[in-house]
């Protein structure tokens, strides 16, 4: 038997800490954006956001779902998306927003 664990394709890029998996039928992030990791990425913890980050893409290195908190009105993206490149995340792209189906 072989045990499979994943690491990025090359060596110099960065490995995601790996996050518990849950089993759900729930979406978790309102906002879904691929992005590239910088070699000094910081913890991906930003107030008022719940994130979960998974190290497959198309075009970057990981996947990154976002959901603002409730109770935080109307969230401020263009703020959002800087706050990400200063931690060492660049986003790909805009924001794409999922749509909650019951």
């Amino acid at each position: 038997m072989t045990i499979y664990t994943s690491r990025p394709a090359a060596a110099h890029l960065p490995h995601p800490q790996q996050q518990e998996v849950q089993l759900t039928s729930e979406l978790y992030g309102s906002h879904v954006v691929e992005v590239v990791v910088s070699g000094q990425a910081g913890p991906l913890q930003l107030d008022g956001w719940r994130l979960r980050l998974w190290p497959q893409a198309r075009l970057g290195d990981a996947t990154l779902e976002l959901q603002a908190e409730a109770g935080r009105g109307t969230p401020d993206l263009p703020a959002l998306l800087c706050d990400l490149q200063r931690l060492g995340y660049t986003p790909l792209g805009p924001l794409r927003s999922r749509i909650s189906r019951p």
